[in-house]
């Protein structure tokens, strides 16, 4: 016994016993979908994809933006033209809405300034996560400041000269002082997701008023600047609005005259349905926008703005100045910011943005989402019973095995093996972070099988060469 423990072979497999075992009480084993349950999403996209190729693009995009969130136990497939299913081992409520809302958006990311578009995210060369170059976090100098975040880029350099040259003295000259230097009044950018294409806008007058007084507030929660004016933002958007009046006649002429060169309506929820109805019947798709919460501007998350970022005068080349816009200097690394009232939500929106950024936007956009929740009682009840079979294996084949040789000394090290085998596995999947599911669990069933009929193979050759049997390598290999 104590020459066998002087083995390396044993000292080695006792070693990996001891980190699995460690690993597994530590760390503990993930169960997936098929035990603790799950969710599972299935998307509807808006139209049929072009091709088989794009319907694979945008599984992988889609795939990608799942993984990049960390979860386990993902799988994302497509089946019909139009339909992608997403299933995560996932229920927390918090985790799915914010999941939700990644899957519904198609990504479409652009940046302007007086209407016209500076750059998209389809030219965003590299996103830079290195926190020494200024992606993360600020801390806030006072609870007017917030919680600042920080997403460095860089530009193709088509775009980088587009931009340089779009910003190009947007900035005016407002005071000088000698000790501090000049003061400017700059233009703002307007970054959006998913800008609405071929729409207008229909929305009542006090919707309208009271938007106009929330833009001019500001907001933490949305990365809404104060001073933000409601016609700067609709500039920018690019998308025509009709506010209704009492008898909707000037606002059904509007419509008739953009008609043909619109095809969506996005309509307030307390537009009267005979006005829906009235709006559809002249052609348009009609797509009713609710907004949870009465703080938020309505035509803010109806046009898909985002950020709101001033121009800075070394930006539009006037600190240092530069004359000529042929001379101007081209900025290709810029920052996206914003601040929030907490850090789980400036966590939260740097996370999104860059992971729609990283991933890029979706060729077809999700027209619908449904969710279900996969219950774990069932899962819970498949655990207990592969347990039970695990555990029924291992009396069955020891029994057979003692049967077979009558001797303890040769039974139990086998056996011995076998449940090593096991819990070598386990303790793998332990420091991996795997996630466990039923076709691993039968899988590790089944190596108890498999690992104590090689046993059996090495110790029945042991024992026949022990009574010195003779037969021929032909024989050996027939048999």
């Amino acid at each position: 016994m104590e020459s066998l423990m002087r083995n390396w072979k044993v000292l080695l497999l006792v070693a990996a016993l001891l980190i699995s075992f460690a690993s597994i009480t530590i760390s503990g084993l993930q169960m997936g979908i098929d035990f603790k349950g799950g969710t599972l999403f299935q998307l509807h996209l808006e139209k049929k994809p072009d091709s088989s190729e794009q319907l694979t693009t945008i599984t992988s995009i889609i795939e990608q933006r799942v993984n990049s969130l960390g979860l386990k136990d993902t799988k994302v497939t497509s089946f019909g033209d139009e339909f992608i299913t997403v299933q995560i081992a996932e229920t927390d409520p918090k985790n799915i809405d914010e999941l939700e809302v990644l899957l519904k958006t198609q990504g479409k990311f652009e940046a302007t300034l007086g209407g016209e578009v500076l750059f998209t995210g389809s030219e965003i060369r590299r996103i830079i996560k290195d926190p020494a170059q200024g992606y993360g976090f600020t801390a806030p100098e006072n609870s007017a400041t917030g919680h600042g975040w920080s997403l460095p880029f860089i530009l193709d350099s088509a775009a980088a000269e587009r931009f340089s040259k779009g910003v190009f003295h947007k900035c005016t000259l407002s005071s000088f002082n000698p000790s501090t230097g000049n003061s400017y009044d700059c233009e703002r950018t307007y970054f959006f997701i998913d800008r609405p294409v071929d729409a207008v806008l229909v929305l009542p007058n006090s919707v309208f008023e009271n938007d106009k007084s929330l833009l001019l507030q500001g907001s933490f929660e949305e990365d809404i600047s104060p001073e933000t004016e409601i016609d700067e933002l609709m500039l920018n958007a690019g998308i025509p609005y009709i506010i209704l009046d009492s008898n909707f006649d000037e606002g059904r002429q509007q419509l008739n005259e953009m008609l043909s060169s619109k095809e969506v309506a996005i309509v307030h929820p307390s537009v009267p349905d005979t006005i829906k109805e009235e709006i559809s019947a002249m052609g348009y798709i009609v797509k009713e926008l609710q907004v949870d919460s009465s703080q938020v501007p309505w035509v803010w998350k109806a046009v898909g703005a985002k950020q709101i970022i001033s121009i800075t005068p070394g930006i539009a080349n006037l600190d240092p100045y530069v004359g000529d816009q042929a001379d101007a200097k081209i900025f290709s690394d810029l920052f996206i910011t914003g601040s929030t009232s907490t850090p789980e939500e400036a966590q939260k929106r740097l996370t999104s943005l860059t992971i729609l950024l990283e991933t890029g936007s979706l060729p077809v956009s999700v027209d619908s989402i449904s969710r279900e929740t996969i219950t774990p009682y069932l899962g819970q009840e498949f655990l207990q019973t592969t347990f039970i079979m695990g555990i029924a294996a291992l009396i069955v084949v020891s029994l057979i095995i003692f049967l077979r040789y009558k001797n303890l000394k040769l039974g139990i090290p086998i056996m011995i093996t076998a449940l090593s085998e096991v819990t070598m596995t386990l303790g793998f999947y332990s420091i991996i972070g795997a996630s466990l599911d039923l076709a691993t669990m039968a899988g590790i069933i089944a190596v108890v099988g498999t690992g104590v009929n090689d046993q059996i193979i090495i110790t029945d050759e042991l024992m026949k060469s022990e009574r010195a049997s003779v037969e021929s390598y032909k024989g050996k290999v027939k048999r």
